[in-house]
């Protein structure tokens, strides 16, 4: 606390703002590389996690459809319009599956599933051959050719499209696992984010608020002291006292007060002193005055009754007279040279009076320097506040992002259920296609032997019937899956668009103390204001004493003027009295 009373205004309120302003900095530094860190993150899982999987489960998707296609071509005449469009949907699945393949190839950023890219794309192209020999015998469109394309989709094409699809189930599991992994470092950052946010905005504020509190207390206390002491000797308490040590401007403002003043109280008892000797002196002037008077009336007298008697008598009181005067003359001389002295004094102390009205008026300066300074400290804060404003900005955007990734899966998971519902369809026809086949087999037995090889084509398509469903089955788990994942990553943006909010809450608390910040800086920059406001006051309380001093400085000239006047006075009485003395001594000698 001595240390900052002996140190100077301006520095103190410098080092004040100076330590808010690099809170102010570290603040904002610390919210935008949290933001930077959360949005990398989030980036990452909305433009890699996310989508990666959207692009593994819509190829899935393809894959499946490309079945459908495939599997349709078999009860579909050749020459129908129907065949050539379940081709070219067979192609059209078949080029966009191989399009979001190498799309979702270009995303992924983890070994682990590079690693199964060439096991993928091996299992791909076995069973696309097995899937080009099924639509090869379907083309010929001959009994064999059918029947060879109906056992390839049973048995060799089935197992290489499922040993395909065991590949897509592991590599939608791993991305499934990276987003969740991602999710939980974005949550982890946002918490860490979080409490140095939460912690370096309550230092700054108990650091502006202690600050505040010491500056305006070193300040303001001792310029109090000081003007309570100005104000008392302005009314006439000498025998005040002023209790501020400290080697600050206002330290030296406050020596200057004391110096003054005891300088002003020496000279007032010296003044005091001169006047009361002028007193005495001039009372025994007039004393003399007096018993001159009466010597001339005796001396009268005497010349009535007798001259030689009378100029005795005169001739004792000329001699007391003259005595008289010579001893007054010296007094007066002493009591003239005091009042000089007195004039020499108030002279030195108008003097000093001028060197504390300079000071007072340096720490007006230094004051006014120091609001300078706490205007600079307010508009660097108010940068601080804009920098705080650009992270909630950008925080905004990070939002935005998450809310239309949040609208895209919604559409996925619209998109999963539409195909749901078209599966749910194509598991009815192929219930209906059972059934007919069955109604097909029973007419073929009735019909004996020439309806047996009508009987076994039956059987094929009720076997490809239940085939159909049980592909419709897995499609349909499938498609679950992907509406579990879809919601999942859905929960996973709402999470991440939660703790973005909860970021934005924090950023504006920031900017909120930014502001109190702001409001404190003003405060003082109000205090330091005031201080030389005051200082100007303490400078006309000054210039007030130097009158009085230049008053006394009139009275002492008068007291010395009129002690001049007394002297001659006594000198013209002495040559009186001389003279009267030569005037007895010729009545003696005629007598």
């Amino acid at each position: 606390m001595h240390m900052l009373n002996d140190s100077r205004l301006g520095l103190r309120l410098f080092v004040s703002y100076t330590l808010l302003t690099v809170f102010v900095l570290i603040l904002g530094w610390v919210g935008l590389v949290g933001v930077k860190e959360e949005g990398e993150q989030l980036d990452s899982l909305f433009h890699i996690s996310l989508p990666s999987q959207s692009l593994l489960l819509e190829a899935d998707r393809d894959l499946h459809q490309l079945v459908v296609a495939e599997r349709s071509l078999i009860f579909a005449d050749p020459a129908a319009p129907v065949y050539q469009e379940l081709i070219k949907e067979y192609d059209t699945n078949l080029q966009q599956a191989n399009t979001r393949w190498e799309k979702y190839k270009a995303l992924v950023d983890t070994d682990d599933e590079r690693r199964l890219f060439g096991d993928y794309e091996t299992r791909r192209a076995e069973w696309m051959a097995v899937s080009r020999r099924v639509v090869d015998g379907i083309q010929a469109n001959t009994p064999e050719g059918r029947q060879q394309a109906m056992a390839l989709v049973l048995g060799e094409s089935r197992s290489a499209f499922n040993h395909m699809r065991d590949v897509i189930d592991k590599l939608t599991e791993m991305n499934e696992e990276s987003a969740a992994k991602k999710n939980d470092l974005a949550d982890a950052t946002f918490a860490a984010i979080t409490t140095r946010i939460q912690g370096l905005t309550g230092g700054g504020v108990l650091l502006a608020i202690l600050l505040t509190v010491l500056v305006t207390r070193s300040i303001v206390r001792p310029l109090g002291r000081c003007l309570a002491f100005s104000k008392a000797v302005t009314e006439g308490r000498l025998d005040s006292t002023l209790d501020v040590r400290q080697r600050d401007e206002v330290g030296r403002l406050a020596e200057g007060l004391r110096h003054m003043v005891g300088t002003l109280k020496q000279e007032l008892e010296n003044a005091t002193a001169s006047q009361a000797q002028a007193a005495r002196e001039a009372e025994r002037a007039r004393l003399a005055v007096a018993e001159a008077d009466q010597a001339r009336t005796q001396a009268d007298q005497a010349r009535r009754q007798g001259m030689l008697e009378a100029a005795s008598r005169l001739q004792s009181v000329v001699t007391v007279v003259s005595g008289a005067s010579d001893e007054l003359a010296g007094r007066i001389e002493e009591a003239t040279q005091g009042a000089q002295r007195q004039a020499a004094r108030v002279g030195e102390t108008a003097t000093a009076m001028e060197e504390m009205n300079a000071t007072v008026l340096e720490v007006a300066r230094s004051a006014s320097q120091a609001a300078q300074t706490a205007a600079q400290a307010r508009t660097k804060a108010e940068t601080g506040a804009g920098v705080v404003r650009k992270v909630v900005d950008s925080i905004d955007r990070v939002g935005n992002q998450a809310r239309a990734v949040k609208e895209d899966m919604a559409r996925l998971g619209e998109k999963a259920e539409s195909i749901g519902r078209i599966l749910d369809v194509i598991s009815d026809i192929a219930d209906q296609t059972n059934l007919l086949a069955l109604n097909a087999a029973i007419e073929a037995a009735r019909a004996g032997d020439a309806g047996r090889g009508f009987a076994v084509v039956a059987d094929e398509v009720r076997k490809l019937a239940e085939k159909t469903m049980q592909a419709t089955k897995e499609v349909g788990q499938a498609i679950g899956g992907i509406q579990q994942g879809a919601r999942t990553s859905a929960a996973g943006v709402d999470n991440a668009a939660d703790a973005i909010g909860d970021v934005t809450t924090l950023a504006a608390q920031s900017g909120e103390a930014l502001r109190e910040i702001v409001s404190l800086v003003e405060l003082a920059s109000d205090q330091v204001s005031s201080i030389a406001t005051a200082s100007e006051e303490q400078s006309a309380t000054s210039e007030e004493i130097n009158r009085s001093l230049d008053d006394i400085h009139g009275i002492s000239a008068q007291t010395t003027d009129s002690m001049g006047r007394s002297a001659q006075a006594v000198s013209e009485l002495l040559s009186q009295a001389q003279a009267l003395g030569e005037v007895i001594a010729d009545m003696q000698r005629g007598g």
